[in-house]
């Protein structure tokens, strides 16, 4: 009888266990595997974010560096100039390919509200351009931002070459000027791209770029 009795509270104490584990489980918060920061970067089209280049004009050979949308922080050299209004994910690929990684990377917590700013920056905001004919060094610091532009077939984009220009749209993405130095000197005058220009500063002297 006694035996009996401690078999059936032993057993009641494991049911017991059981069912508290699974409660917990249960109450157990969900978290999701990317933070609210990280998912951000992740729905970018562009995968490269900032680029600060440097070019020789005596010898047109390019360097500088780069960060990704995945935070990490990139030199590169010899490739093309970037000093258009727009960049083709060929030429992204480009950069990235003559990269070399550096030991430096950004959290999303640090990377993401930098990101956002993109968007509220403009080539409109450029001050006038003061040229100097004697600089021997050019730099340019831009944001890259994916265009908004949608295809919408009809009877005017049937024309000859129209599918040509609308996949040169489709794989592009808008290089927003922050600042240009040397035979041209333009800044962008938005508070926004002083906050960016700053933070890049910071970035390239703990990195040693």
């Amino acid at each position: 009888m006694t035996r009996s009795l401690h078999l059936s509270i032993s057993l009641l104490a494991f049911v017991f266990l059981m069912l508290s584990c699974t409660k917990e489980q249960q109450l157990a918060p969900v978290t999701s595997q990317n933070s609210p920061d990280g998912a951000y970067l992740m729905s970018l089209k562009n995968r490269v974010v900032f680029v600060v280049q440097q070019k020789d004009l005596a010898t047109g050979q390019v360097h500088g560096w780069f960060i990704d949308k995945y935070g990490a922080v990139r030199s590169f050299e010899n490739v093309d100039e970037l000093d258009g209004k727009l960049i083709t994910s060929s030429q992204i690929d480009a950069i990235v390919n003559a990269s070399a990684s550096v030991p430096l990377n950004l959290t999303p917590e640090e990377l993401a509200p930098k990101a956002r700013l993109i968007k509220q920056l403009s080539n409109q905001h450029l001050s006038d351009a003061v040229v100097d004919p004697s600089a021997s060094m050019s730099y340019r610091a831009v944001a890259i931002l994916a265009t908004d532009y949608n295809q919408h077939p009809n009877s005017c984009s049937e024309r000859p070459g129209a599918g040509t220009l609308d996949e040169e749209l489709l794989n592009s993405f808008e290089v927003i000027l922050l600042k240009e130095e040397g035979i041209v000197n333009q800044v962008n005058q938005s508070d926004k791209a002083a906050v960016l220009l700053d933070w890049l500063y910071q970035i390239q002297q703990s990195g040693g770029l």
